[in-house]
């Protein structure tokens, strides 16, 4: 008896087709992630604030991948944010933005990492400066009462700005904006502030306030550019 052709007859038998699932393009590659290490600039005064004094932001981040993050800014309107290539002062760096900012609204900072042949492309992050427009303060002086109430009272008061002055913050009028006089939440009379900042207008309180109020609210409802702001005054 002939065991060769018997034992390779069994071994055919036993041996099947295996299909081996090969990875589709791309799946090979190692995941990885990015965080914006940077903090956004925030507070009243965050139109000015400055990390290299020129009202500008330099955003930084990590991969897990080592790879180096890339920025880009994005606003609603464009004259709220732009960025320009590197670091102020430093060599340039792939990746690296400076943003400035020169209008109030949301700038959105993107930090992406497109990966490369061993890792896939991370995830965005995404980080939002609040701009917030240029700091607005009223000072309101202090008005008699018309007589009765029946008689006009009249108000008065001056509007400025905070502004970017050399390295520092200046404080100068706002012309051209309408202030608002109000007793006991009821506005009396509006005016418009001239190249001083200053804005008076003339209103009969009535008996009633006449008699009760003991202060009026001087506001402004802010602009483009500006702050809303308001203050409290006393009769006198």
């Amino acid at each position: 008896m002939k065991l060769a052709p018997v034992l390779a007859a069994a071994l055919a038998a036993v041996i099947v087709p295996v299909l081996v699932a090969m990875p589709a393009s791309g799946d090979d590659k190692l995941p990885q992630t990015i965080t914006i290490t940077s903090d956004a600039p925030t507070g009243e005064f965050a139109i000015y604030d400055r990390v290299d004094g020129l009202g500008s932001y330099v955003p930084t981040g990590t991969s897990t991948s080592g790879l180096p993050v890339l920025f880009s800014v994005t606003s609603a309107d464009d004259l709220v944010c732009y960025s320009l290539p590197g670091a102020i002062g430093q060599p340039p760096t792939a990746g690296l933005i400076t943003i400035y900012w020169n209008s109030p609204g949301d700038c959105i900072v993107h930090a992406t990492q497109p990966g490369n042949d061993q890792y896939a492309a991370a995830t965005e992050v995404t980080q939002v400066i609040h701009v917030l427009g240029e700091v607005s303060e009223i000072d309101g002086a202090k008005a008699a009462k018309g007589v009765f109430g029946t008689a006009p009272t009249t108000f008065k008061a001056t509007l400025g700005q905070y502004f970017r002055f050399g390295p520092g913050i200046g404080f100068g009028p706002v012309p051209g904006q309408t202030v608002t006089f109000s007793v006991g939440g009821t506005a009396m009379c509006s005016a418009v502030t001239n190249d001083a900042g200053f804005a008076t207008c003339k209103k009969a309180i009535g008996l009633q306030k006449w008699l009760t109020a003991k202060t009026f609210t001087v506001s402004y409802a802010g602009g483009p550019f500006l702050q809303p702001t308001a203050t409290t005054t006393k009769f006198g």
